[in-house]
């Protein structure tokens, strides 16, 4: 049993990635958040909008079955109840923001990303102390409550030499190429331990052109593609937040999806140029989940993009499948992944490679 409890009891639980299955991206948040329920006292009178008052059930949840939680949580008569808060984004703003203008604008979703946290626990904020200090911690002895326990938050709790192994052990565990960092102290607490001259987000550009760009960065001997994005909390603009950082991010999203459109219009477009066998291979391809760009957007949008290299599996420019791709033409409707940094290995080739094969 945890020795740390929410308001009316709840043990504060550790939330960490549950399926442990290879991942192409990891994505390193700060710590995690709550179940929030509207308490209301006796009378029916609100007491507290939003107390947080459970662990999350899933690491960046996303607010689902949130009511279920708050009603098995034991409130006596007297103290008042519980109930879903009247704002539908006090539980799991941070998920659906991370899942809606992260993910999805990188082409991922939650099978094919690991989450973690700097912090695998909840903490309390200064608006929640206050609510605590205000309401709740009075009645404690009155109704026989269980006194709230949960820390505050304190930024020098992140500097755990034994978190960032565990942290390193879930990255190559997950065997992703790609992190996500989200904002300052991701950076400050994990990658800075690793690359002393990264502290803060504004180190990779405050420009609509830097932004969200990918890093080649080696951590532990192994090379990964690093972006460097804002928190979700900027992003979705929840609570307060920087108008900068959401607007750059902003920005960045569109750039994201206007990508995704135009893959897409580029794919129906070269479809009508294959015969039904190609073009029932297509449309496989197209269903996957994966949204990495077509030849032909490459050659489109490369420079926009800042597109360095292509990758292409089993022998980048110099593979059998890619020379058959090119003889073929079928290079303008496949998929490929593409960079923002030099070659990564063999499987990749640089953008000029790519541009003077198909020509």
């Amino acid at each position: 049993m945890s020795k740390y409890q929410f308001p009316f009891g709840s043990p504060l639980l550790p939330v960490s990635q549950k399926d442990a299955s290879p991942k192409k991206a990891f994505v390193l948040g700060v710590y995690a958040s709550a179940v929030h329920a509207r308490w209301v006292d006796a009378t029916g009178k609100q007491l507290v909008a939003a107390l947080a008052v459970a662990s999350e059930p899933d690491i960046f949840w996303t607010g689902e079955n949130a009511d279920q939680i708050i009603n098995a949580i034991q409130v006596p008569t007297e103290a008042g109840k519980l109930v879903v808060p009247g704002n539908q984004n006090m539980n799991g703003p941070s998920g659906k923001t991370l899942d809606e203008k992260f993910l999805k604008p990188l082409g991922l979703d939650r099978s094919n990303t690991w989450l973690s946290d700097l912090l695998p626990e909840s903490r309390v904020n200064e608006k929640q102390r206050r609510a605590i200090d205000k309401y709740y911690t009075p009645l404690v002895e009155k109704y026989n409550l269980p006194p709230a326990t949960i820390k505050d938050f304190d930024k020098s709790e992140l500097n755990s030499a034994s978190r960032r192994q565990e942290i390193l052990e879930e990255l190559e565990a997950s065997q992703a190429d790609t992190l996500i960092l989200l904002g300052d102290l991701p950076i400050y607490w994990f990658l800075h331990y690793h690359i002393p001259s990264y502290k803060k987000l504004s180190q990779f550009g405050t420009t609509e052109k830097s932004y969200g760009q990918e890093h080649l960065i080696t951590i532990n001997k192994k090379p990964y593609k690093v972006i460097p994005l804002c928190h979700p909390r900027q992003a979705g603009k929840l609570g307060t937040s920087s108008s900068v950082w959401g607007m750059l991010h902003e920005n960045w999203v569109n750039k994201k999806l206007k990508l995704g459109e135009i893959d897409n219009a580029a794919f129906n477009k070269s479809n009508n140029l294959h015969d039904s066998t190609e073009q029932k291979i297509l449309t496989t391809s197209q269903k996957t989940k994966n949204r990495n760009p077509t030849g032909l957007s490459i050659i489109e949008n490369h420079q926009e993009l800042g597109i360095k290299s292509v990758g292409r599996r089993y022998g980048g420019l110099n593979s059998k499948n890619f020379k058959e791709d090119v003889s073929s033409g079928r290079w303008k409707s496949i998929e490929y992944e593409i960079s923002t940094v030099e070659p990564l290995n063999r499987n990749w080739m640089s953008i000029e490679e790519f541009l003077n094969a198909i020509k």
